[in-house]
């Protein structure tokens, strides 16, 4: 690996919570969701700075699964880490939702099958031509969109 992305990545894990936050509601959010459903989290993320973060802001306890950039699995928005997390998690395609802030999130729940949700406030974008079936603009509203 490259010293400077080497770097980079040691730099990024010491430090990976210091700056980060979380938008609001998305604790009792995640909790209301874990009672009645399985709640997998798919990143393009390096897993264990994924780890890192969540365990910092003790939401590991909200999911049934991790899948973050590890070798072996190519990063969305190739389906191959959502077809990892279905199968994980015994979760049929047509009755799973992708929440996700990006193209990369979108395209392969499409490709799946998948219903998709595009939360507007992420730091990703949507172009014209690839829709979600839903779009908002806080966390809270995705309970309102799975209740109905």
């Amino acid at each position: 690996m490259n010293l400077l992305i080497k770097d980079f990545l040691h730099f990024y894990y010491i430090n990976c919570t210091r700056k980060s936050y979380l938008y609001d509601n998305i604790e009792s959010s995640l909790r209301l969701l874990n009672s009645s459903f399985k709640i997998g989290l798919c990143t393009n993320k390096k897993q264990d700075l994924t780890e890192k973060i969540l365990h910092h802001f003790k939401l590991d306890k909200y999911l049934n699964l991790v899948v973050g950039s590890t070798p072996g699995l190519k990063l969305k928005p190739d389906v191959e880490m959502l077809q990892y997390s279905l199968k994980t998690l015994e979760a049929n395609a047509k009755n799973s939702i992708m929440i996700g802030d990006s193209c990369n999130d979108i395209i392969p729940a499409k490709k799946l099958g998948m219903k998709s949700i595009f939360v507007n406030y992420g730091f990703g974008s949507l172009n014209k031509s690839i829709q979600a079936d839903f779009s908002v603009d806080k966390f809270s509203e995705i309970i309102k969109i799975i209740n109905s």
